[in-house]
């Protein structure tokens, strides 16, 4: 009998990492299939684009974005449950998710593409194999070298990790994972004895990236071994050992990262808003108008660092989902 869903994904992607984990806590009825280049111009027919990863229930429906495939997936098996119930709880979970949604993807990128050990010893077979399993190793191989290596690794500036900015971005992420590895040390999940989306989110670079890449799996994982374990734990779908924290509290433990974020995130969405605002009024778009997925490049800083970056559009729209989120609350809830 065909499983109840299949995920089109890969081992080497950031996001299906954070989904995979998931559909194991779940403990859902999936399978996981490569997605290779005949069934990335498949998506291209179908949803008109192409997305890994893509959740592809048993009657041919297509779920597309994290976010929103767990959103979904919720509703239909709210058993265990992922979605913190009170306000402060929601909020900063889902501020969490967004974070580690768009921050944490330079990282990502950075580990993997500035170690050519990584290259070498992992991903080019892989990358061929799952993309072209059609081809002979002898023709994937270099195929993949002069498009995948070379588009993603030219990325990086995009994505704040130009070369005068790597390490000021290294300092940021060391110094969040050491504080990770604190926390896990005293809580099972980010907010408690169980998973939130936030959880999730940050198995995005955890898994397809930092800790299994063979370099930042020795330099950065290795040395917090608590949160090497965690990683390990929370991919493979890890149960519950309790609710989330009493009385809607933070635990302490994620006050340093939290202050990280109010400190920085905010300005950069700001200026994201400002980019996008400028493209509308030069384009002369209007609302429901298509815009582009990444918009120019911004300044704003990074613990104190300057970085320059091309923002997602699509980290606008998440934000606006949070902020429709509060808006939602009764001024209870609010306050």
């Amino acid at each position: 009998m065909k499983p109840q869903y299949v995920m089109h994904g890969s081992w080497a992607s950031h996001f299906a990492g954070k989904l995979r984990a998931y559909l194991n806590y779940k403990g859902l009825d999936y399978e996981e299939r490569a997605a290779s280049a005949l069934t990335l111009a498949r998506f291209d027919f179908k949803l008109g684009f192409r997305a890994v990863p893509v959740l592809e229930t048993r009657d041919k429906e297509f779920l597309v974005d994290t976010p929103l495939i767990i959103e979904e997936l919720e509703k239909r098996h709210p058993e265990p449950p992922v979605l913190a119930k009170t306000p402060v709880q929601r909020f900063a979970s889902l501020l969490l998710e967004d974070w580690f949604d768009d921050s944490w993807v330079g990282v990502s990128m950075m580990t993997r593409w500035l170690n050519e050990e990584n290259w070498e010893t992992l991903l080019r077979d892989q990358i061929a194999a799952d993309a072209f399993p059609f081809l002979p190793k002898f023709i994937g191989r270099p195929f993949v070298e002069n498009t995948v290596k070379g588009y993603l690794a030219g990325a990086l500036p995009v994505m704040g990790v130009a070369e005068d900015q790597r390490e000021a971005q290294s300092r940021w992420a060391l110094a969040t994972l050491d504080q990770l590895n604190v926390h896990f040390a005293q809580h099972t999940y980010l907010f408690g004895g169980r998973p939130t989306t936030a959880d999730y989110a940050l198995m995005g670079t955890l898994f397809g990236h930092l800790n299994r890449d063979p370099w930042p799996r020795r330099e950065w994982m290795a040395p917090r071994p608590t949160l090497q374990n965690w990683a390990e734990f929370a991919g493979a779908g890890g149960a519950a050992t309790g609710d989330l924290l009493g009385d809607d509290a933070i635990p302490e433990t994620l006050d340093p990262i939290l202050r990280s974020i109010f400190q920085d995130f905010p300005r950069y969405v700001r200026e994201a808003v400002a980019a996008l605002e400028k493209v509308v009024a030069a384009k002369g778009l209007a609302s429901g108008d298509e815009v582009q997925r990444m918009l120019p490049f911004i300044d704003y800083e990074l613990a104190s660092a300057p970085v320059r970056r091309k923002p997602f559009v699509y980290t606008i729209w998440r934000m606006q989902r949070l902020r429709g989120v509060f808006e939602a609350m009764d001024p209870d809830e609010q306050d």
